[in-house]
Parts: C-alpha cells; sequence; structure tokens
C-alpha cells in the first residue's frame, strides 16, 4: 500500500491499528473513528510541517516519521504485554 500511494500511507497503516488498539475490535466504532483520526494525523502532520521550519518540508515526511515512531511504540507496547 506504501508503494502506491506513497508514504501518506503510513495514515492507513497506523491509525488504525491505534484507534483498534484505543476502541476495540468492533468494525461500527473502528471505521468512524479511524477516518476521524487519519483526518487529525494528517491534520496535525502538515501543521507541524508548516510550522517547524521557516522552509515548508513535505507532508510525507512528517506523516513517515510520526508513523514510524507511533508504530515502533505499538510494538514495543506489545512486546511488554507478551511479555508479562
Amino acid at each position: 500500500m506504501t508503494a502506491v500511494c506513497g508514504v501518506v500511507g503510513w495514515v492507513g497503516l497506523v491509525v488504525p491499528q491505534i484507534v483498534r488498539a484505543l476502541d476495540g475490535p468492533d468494525a461500527r466504532s473502528v471505521l468512524p473513528r479511524s477516518m476521524l483520526g487519519g483526518a487529525i494525523f494528517v491534520l496535525v502532520s502538515d501543521t507541524l510541517a508548516r510550522s517547524l521550519f521557516s522552509g515548508e518540508i513535505p507532508l510525507g515526511i512528517v506523516t513517515s516519521l510520526l508513523g514510524a515512531l507511533s508504530f515502533a511504540m505499538m510494538l514495543t507496547v506489545r512486546r511488554v504485554e507478551l511479555a508479562r
């Protein structure tokens, strides 16, 4: 998916996993909350991309950094939970 839609595809990979971890596996609530969470994630990423530096950096760089960081945190938390 990321190869087709670029690094903004992190939104579709990470946000539903975060929502599912917070909300549970019920698709009736995960789907709308994933859409809202994805929109908020892109909005925050775009705001950071425009305001952190004097020049504007591409949105894909910020989404990939935030997405990879949150994905790594999810993996770490899951490993800690499984070790207990």
